[in-house]
């Protein structure tokens, strides 16, 4: 290594993202400023601004690593060009929306042919991407080949999410989302508080916000046993929702991955999920599956898990705590980035 090439102990990572971050992001901006120099720049403020900001960064702070959440179509490409100009290695983290194609619903930025082309180059300059999944993975092959691709799941913080003995399990079903228009579709919503009809010896719990209002329209048909929750909560009273609910339910359309649903498994509440892209991938096939869009499957499905033992909510713990511990991300995030800048040198060697 030349004198005036970074050590590993000392690398700068500039990380770019698409909105301000998400629980599963400052996940990733903890574990990435523990153990690399690390900037931050959020797109919060029109497209020129992003850019300038990262040509800023660039030739004040010399990054050597460029890492991006998600391949934005609409300025994936211009930063990766700009960065590949200063010698900066790019990788991205991808998964969710920007590799998807699915126009009954609206949803994927795939469904636009310009963001289809515009992804194939940017993955040629990438050095590297992330998928947070291996459906993910399977499905950013259908529109580009990246030169380097690694599956890096999230994380659950299982010493924090975890059973409590002492809280018995209520008759609850609940699930987690923002309360969007697109999300009531790609993720279910409307079937799940459709199917409450049918379990009216179950309370049904939706958390999650409502910034455009869509909240209302599921307000209109949700029986009474319905609650939302539509407000942020702390991690501490999802911890407590987790809990005590007897399952947790994610009707997904579309899921990249499914965060909540392994928060809920860790916590023991047994998972009611769709066969739909990653799900089975992070259930292992513990729990229920069901159709698309049938809230009496659903109902039905809830019901059943009322007589799932503590030794069988142990397993789904189990298979989160096995998986996807929080050290397992940092452990594989940290190298993946000093593989880009050190590829092929052990850890001594660099």
């Amino acid at each position: 290594m030349s004198a005036s090439a970074p050590s590993s102990h000392n690398l700068k990572v500039l990380l770019v993202l698409p909105y301000e971050p998400a629980a599963f992001m400052q996940t990733d901006i903890d574990i990435l400023g523990r153990h690399l120099d690390l900037d931050v720049i959020v797109h919060n403020r029109g497209k020129m601004r992003l850019a300038l900001s990262v040509l800023r960064h660039l030739m004040l702070h010399r990054p050597d690593v460029l890492l991006m959440w998600f391949i934005v179509p609409s300025y994936a490409l211009a930063l990766t060009a700009l960065a590949k100009l200063f010698g900066v290695r790019v990788a991205f983290f991808t998964g969710g929306y920007d590799i998807v194609s699915m126009p009954g619903i609206g949803f994927g930025a795939m469904r636009f042919p310009l963001f289809r082309f515009l992804i194939k180059p940017t993955l040629a300059l990438a050095d590297a991407v992330f998928p947070f999944s291996e459906s993910a993975a399977r499905h950013l092959r259908k529109y580009a080949r990246p030169r380097r691709s690694k599956v890096i799941y999230p994380s659950v913080d299982v010493e924090f999410f975890t059973p409590d003995p002492e809280i018995n399990r209520k008759p609850m079903a609940m699930t987690v989302s923002p309360v969007i228009e697109s999300s009531i579709v790609q993720k279910g919503l409307k079937t799940f508080v459709e199917a409450a009809e049918y379990a009216p010896g179950m309370r049904w719990v939706l958390v999650g916000n409502s910034p455009d209002g869509s909240l209302d329209s599921l307000r209109q048909i949700a029986a009474p046993n319905v609650e939302f929750i539509d407000r942020f909560i702390p991690a501490e009273e999802l911890r407590d929702l987790y809990r005590r609910a007897s399952c947790y339910v994610q009707a997904s359309v579309h899921e990249g991955f499914g965060v909540a649903v392994a928060e809920a498994m860790a916590c023991g509440a047994v998972p009611v999920v769709t066969k739909r892209f990653s799900l089975p991938e992070v259930t292992g096939g513990l729990g229920e599956f069901i159709p698309l869009n049938d809230p009496q499957a659903i109902a039905a499905a809830a019901l059943r898990t009322l007589g799932v033992p503590p030794q069988q909510r142990q397993r789904m713990r189990a298979r989160i705590a096995d998986n996807y511990p929080l050290g397992r991300r940092e452990r594989e995030l940290t190298e993946a980035v000093r593989e880009l800048v050190f590829p092929g040198k052990s850890a001594q060697e660099r």
